[in-house]
């Protein structure tokens, strides 16, 4: 042995007087400093395991307490100084060395101490000092540091027997054969702990390894997760995690760590029965009916099951299809209560409902948390666990500092991930279509019709200006048009085949950014780019929805594919409210002449009369027969005749001020509504009328046969109904063609009223 060895099975004191060789005790320092430097740290655990304990165990047989106590000193602050990152407070320090000296001196006494006077063998007193030194450092280290003893410091009790076993080891082999052999064992010490670093590195590899795709495997579960988030908006404004809560919440109560890799995958996967549940009542934004509900229930049993395919190892399938359960029963699919349901139901049902009152809703406003809390405190022993209950009340706002802490994302409504961003797009794009489709079949009116189309197309594809060309024969008109300079592109005739629209009309082609400044018949200059699509519809191209836009290429393939795949419903929702404004003016105008028919006619005189009413105003009601009508039929023919009632409606019409009334009364009947006229005003009105007709006879004709017979009748004077004035009117007029026809007849060639 390197000095003198003190003999075991002697009683000696700790201050034993044998004396040491400075070379001894510099070979022992040296073996000490050296071994802490050979140091093992194995994964999960705050320690780091180093050989400098076996030397200092060793140096017991051959040097005496105070040298022992003073090399594990020094050794100790060497290694404290050494390995520990970042650099130590000197404190820090001076605690290595005084619990390695503390630790030192103990197992001293241990090995040198009454056992050995008893005889007991060297290898075992050697093997109880390594145990006594254990002893004594750990529970020094872990009560200073503020450590947990039995994590960081209880599972290093094998290295410390190991340890002392080798110690023992060396001192029988130092006993027998000198302490050279002790020597040789140095080198092989330290490939011992290389070898067992590079399996330990193999082992942790493997971990790493494992754990990576474990996080992989959850990863594409939190993905899936996110995919189907993406099909509900509201989901995407909740304010926090509801797995990271709910794993709280689960630690709180105790959960094993299998049950919480359950609930937290759970929480994820929650919603995949939704997949189940038709679209539109998913995103039904007001309460659903009774029949909605019962097709919304089946969810958590659909999510179960597609859970269950996936075969996790631990108990997911079961706290998905209970997630909708209720404390009092009083829940879905199975109506369990209390205890019945898992724990990780409950759990998640209470987090989730807290998520949801701390979000925003369609049809309200996001609860503040104190009000969420209070809501459901009030349903606790109703629809939930009260303990959980409680602890979320206890904890909510740990959690919620948690989560701010540790980045939780808090999205607002124009805030969406990178990932859910397409799904998003995608799902908000079918709606969109949905509604158009839907909105545009509710409405039969052109101007509806235009005003929904308008609403919705910009949402689909922002624009400057709109405008909806419609085809009459070989052109097109604007039918409607808003935004920028929708006056000039209003006022828009495009011949066929011509211009952007016509092109697109003509070859039944959408053009996509094409510059209006290139086609000079465009009236807006300011505009600078144009997407046009054909509305082809059953009879073939009706017209052509027009967007404009300032900036050059403003508009994209996803424009172009989102629209073209609206504009067949657009083209027929067109096509129908033409037909429908068709009818509807057929219904109250005279399709010969254009004028209000006598349908349209009574509407207004009796609309009229009751303004006239309120505002004392007089009304003058002019009954007109056409004279020489008949013999212009018989003469020229029904075609020529339809002429000359078409050139006598537009003579009478531009005799009239904008807000008169010129109305066909059948035949060759008009009826004229003049509000606000007198007597004198009157007389020179029918002069001008009775000229007027003349000229459109003879302009028509060619020929001086026809006249024009008028009565008139005035409100209050001659009656306060329609029936009664247009009655009055009626008779003055067949007097006055009587005399007109008296007076032809006695040569006069003139045109009596």
């Amino acid at each position: 042995m390197i000095g003198e060895r003190l003999a075991p099975g002697k009683p000696v004191t700790v201050f034993t007087t044998q004396s040491v060789s400075l070379y001894s005790i510099v070979v022992w320092a040296t073996l000490a400093f050296f071994a802490g430097l050979l140091q093992i740290r194995l994964r999960g655990l705050d320690t780091r395991l180093s050989l400098r304990f076996i030397v200092v165990l060793t140096s017991m047989t051959a040097l005496n307490w105070p040298l022992t106590t003073i090399i594990a000193c020094l050794s100790a602050l060497f290694e404290s100084a050494m390995w520990t990152k970042p650099r130590p407070r000197w404190t820090t320090t001076l605690l290595y060395g005084a619990v390695s000296s503390v630790a030192t001196s103990v197992a001293y006494a241990a090995y040198h101490g009454p056992y050995n006077a008893a005889g007991v063998s060297a290898p075992l007193l050697m093997v109880l000092a390594a145990i006594v030194y254990f002893a004594v450092s750990s529970a020094a280290l872990a009560m200073f540091t503020v450590r947990s003893w039995r994590q960081s410091f209880f599972w290093t009790f094998p290295h410390y027997v190991a340890g002392g076993s080798a110690a023992a080891l060396l001192t029988i082999a130092d006993r027998h054969n000198g302490w050279q052999i002790t020597l040789l064992v140095v080198p092989m010490l330290y490939w011992m702990v290389h070898a067992y670093k590079l399996y330990l590195l193999r082992i942790e590899q493997e971990r790493h390894g494992g754990e990576e795709f474990s996080a992989l495997h959850f990863r594409v579960i939190e993905s899936l997760a996110v995919a189907i988030e993406g099909r509900d908006p509201e989901r995407r404004k909740h304010r926090r995690s509801v797995w990271s809560d709910a794993l709280e919440i689960g630690r709180q109560m105790g959960m094993a760590e299998s049950d919480l890799l359950a609930l937290r995958t759970a929480a994820l996967l929650r919603n995949v029965g939704k997949l189940a549940v038709p679209e539109h009542i998913l995103s039904k934004p007001g309460p659903l009916t009774k029949a909605e509900f019962e097709k919304m229930k089946i969810h958590p049993v659909a999510g179960a099951q597609i859970v269950e395919q996936a075969g996790f190892s631990y108990p997911v399938a079961p706290i998905v299809r209970s997630s909708h359960e209720k404390w009092d029963g009083t829940g879905y699919p199975a109506g369990l209560r209390g205890e019945q349901i898992p724990l990780g139901a409950r759990i998640l049902a209470a987090v989730d409902c807290l998520d949801a009152l701390v979000s925003t809703r369609g049809y309200r406003g996001a609860y503040s948390l104190e009000e969420a809390i209070r809501y459901m405190q009030t349903e606790a022993t109703k629809s939930f666990d009260p303990k959980v209950v409680e602890i979320l009340a206890n904890y909510y706002r740990e959690l919620e500092r948690r989560g701010e802490d540790a980045g939780c994302p808090v999205p607002s409504d124009a805030v969406i991930s990178p990932m859910l961003s397409p799904i998003a797009a995608a799902r908000q794009e079918v709606q969109q279509l949905f509604a158009l489709a839907q909105d545009l079949g509710n409405s039969l009116s052109l101007e509806e019709t235009f005003s929904v189309l308008s609403q919705h197309v910009k949402q689909l594809c922002p624009h400057d200006t709109l405008a909806v060309y419609i085809r009459r024969e070989d052109r097109l008109e604007v039918e409607f048009a808003t935004g920028l300079d929708c006056e000039q592109i209003g006022s828009d005739v495009v011949s066929w085949g011509e211009g952007i629209c016509g092109r697109a009309a003509a070859t039944a082609t959408a053009l996509l950014n094409e510059d209006p400044v290139d086609y000079p018949d465009c009236p807006a200059r300011s505009l600078r780019s144009a997407l046009a699509i054909p509305l082809e519809g059953f009879s073939g191209v009706a017209g052509v929805l027009c967007l404009y836009a300032r900036a050059k290429s403003a508009f994209t393939e996803d424009h172009l594919r989102i629209l073209s795949a609206a504009a067949t419903k657009v083209a027929v929702a067109v096509e129908n409210a033409l037909k429908y404004r068709q009818v509807e003016r057929s219904a109250v105008t005279d399709m010969l002449t254009e004028l209000p028919n006598a349908r349209s006619l009574f509407l207004h005189l009796d609309s009229e009369l009751a303004r006239a009413q309120r505002t004392h105003q007089t009304i003058a009601v002019l009954v007109c027969d056409l004279d020489g009508f008949k013999q212009i039929n018989d003469r020229y023919g029904h075609l020529e005749g339809n002429r000359v009632l078409r050139a006598v409606a537009r003579a009478l019409r531009l005799q009239c001020r904008e807000y008169d009334t010129v109305a066909r009364l059948g035949g060759d009947e008009f009826v004229l509504v003049l509000p606000g006229q007198e007597h004198d005003s009157v007389s020179a009105k029918v002069e001008q009328l009775i000229n007027a007709v003349a000229e459109a006879g003879y302009e028509t004709i060619r020929a001086a046969c026809l006249g024009i017979s008028v009565g008139v009748a005035y409100y209050p004077a001659d009656g306060e109904d329609a029936e009664a004035l247009l009655a009055v009117a009626d008779q003055r007029m067949y007097r006055q063609k009587q005399r007109s026809e008296a007076a032809s007849a006695g040569g006069d060639s003139g045109v009596l009223v």
